[in-house]
């Protein structure tokens, strides 16, 4: 993969990815293609092979298959790389480490590549000596990093496809910094197309991706459009969040899996810089209330509550209405956790912001049917 410096002499196989969406179809193909994705519900399709397992209540949760890629967001500094670092090492290792976390990849699939778009080259490998020193592989060769730092966005992205499809026996990659290949989180087309890329490699390969993205600093949603597209079509999303008790420990949970969920876990960093999990146990919450714990049904409630009067409102007053809705129910919210109802309404599209957004003409509407309370 030398050439991988000069994409010029790089043999893509899928140079088509990046042509316009209707480039390559007509009607004389259309039928041909769509004849050749049907799923005939009379065949016996087998489960797509699991490559990652973590352990749930009397039970080994499935977080990645082959075919799907997965996130993994956090806020800055909550350790990120180093929870990476742990799902590479066992896929590197192909079997079991840390008396918990197991690498299954099979026979023919079992090279873990890495791509980190952020670091230098120098803070790459290191850290993907971390992940040699955990795994120790008997072929080092199956497990190859790429720093692309220097790289635009439109060269990262053609780089990791170029990899992705010349080399050999690829089962699990790691890209730390997806929002490094678009030029705008908050593009709208450029997330959609991250997002089609990531399921097209995926399928057509037969692989995993796992991606990494920060969190806002403000909530716990992925960053912009590109964080709320991922969401939607990952497999498996973890989050990563230093222990509010001990901030030398980080904390990794699965917000969604669409597998029986895993049991969260907690590492912290030795002095030899190797991440080593640690008995953990969250601190009993008092009257702890977030918006994902309360029913969808409990929410139009608040949200016709809050629209009641008024169909258009600005920030501050949305903020109030919903705090006095929240009154009225029975919940307890103060300032801050009404700021989160409201980003958790906007981040499921049950809500939606007009105007100019962060000018004195943003306003905010109901998406739902809030004079009906549905």
């Amino acid at each position: 993969m030398d050439n991988l410096k000069d994409p010029a002499g790089v043999n893509v196989i899928a140079e088509s990815h990046f042509r316009a969406p209707d480039d390559g179809l007509s009607s004389e193909n259309a039928l041909d293609i769509l004849g050749a994705v049907e799923i005939n519900l009379s065949d016996q399709l087998t489960e797509p092979p699991t490559c990652l397992e973590l352990p749930g209540k009397g039970y080994y949760a499935n977080v990645a298959t082959l075919g799907n890629f997965s996130l993994m967001k956090g806020k800055a500094k909550s350790r990120k790389s180093f929870a990476a670092t742990i799902l590479m090492a066992a896929a590197v290792f192909n079997g079991e480490i840390m008396d918990s976390i197991r690498g299954i990849l099979p026979e023919g699939k079992t090279t873990v590549l890495y791509f980190d778009t952020e670091q230098s080259p120098f803070h790459t490998q290191r850290m993907a000596e971390r992940v040699t020193r955990m795994a120790r592989p008997e072929d080092p060769a199956r497990f190859r990093v790429f720093s692309l730092r220097k790289f635009t966005p439109a060269e990262r992205l053609f780089l990791i496809e170029s990899a992705l499809y010349n080399i050999p026996g690829i089962g699990f990659v790691v890209i730390d910094g997806i929002r490094d290949l678009v030029t705008s989180i908050n593009d709208e087309e450029q997330a959609s197309a991250t997002a089609s890329h990531l399921m097209k490699w995926t399928e057509e390969l037969g692989i995993h991706i796992l991606v990494i993205l920060h969190e806002n600093k403000g909530n716990e949603f992925a960053r912009g459009h590109l964080g709320s597209e991922l969401v939607n079509k990952a497999e498996t999303t973890l989050t990563v969040a230093k222990a509010p008790e001990d901030e030398n420990i980080s904390v990794v949970e699965a917000e969604f899996c669409r597998d029986r969920e895993p049991l969260p876990f907690a590492f912290s960093i030795d002095e030899t810089g190797l991440p080593q999990l640690t008995d953990w146990h969250p601190a009993e919450k008092k009257n702890s209330v977030t918006p994902a714990g309360i029913s969808y049904e409990t929410h139009t409630k608040i949200l016709a509550a809050s629209f009641r009067r008024n169909d258009k409102l600005k920030y501050a007053d949305l903020k109030q209405q919903i705090k006095d809705a929240c009154g009225e129910l029975g919940i307890k919210v103060g300032e801050t956790k009404a700021r989160d109802f409201l980003s958790y309404y906007l981040n499921k599209d049950m809500i939606r912001e007009n105007g100019t957004a962060r000018t004195r003409s943003a306003f905010y509407t109901c998406a739902l049917n809030c004079a009906n309370g549905a």
